[in-house]
């Protein structure tokens, strides 16, 4: 479902579950994705919340 934020910008949570593993490692698992849509830009891949993300370990 698309949420309006603001002229030419809104966000669009995703349904699905989104990992990310980087070097074998898993630095997002979520449900709470979302992608970000401006007008005239590409949209942002995906969006995690900051308690999402685990950066231990990845260097």
């Amino acid at each position: 479902m698309a949420r309006p934020m603001s002229a030419g910008v809104h966000i669009e949570m995703s349904p699905r579950r989104i990992r990310a593993v980087f070097h074998g490692k898993t630095i997002t698992d979520s449900s709470r994705a979302s992608l970000v849509w401006r007008t005239g830009w590409p949209p942002v891949p995906w969006y995690y919340e900051k308690v999402d993300i685990t950066v231990d370990g990845v260097a």
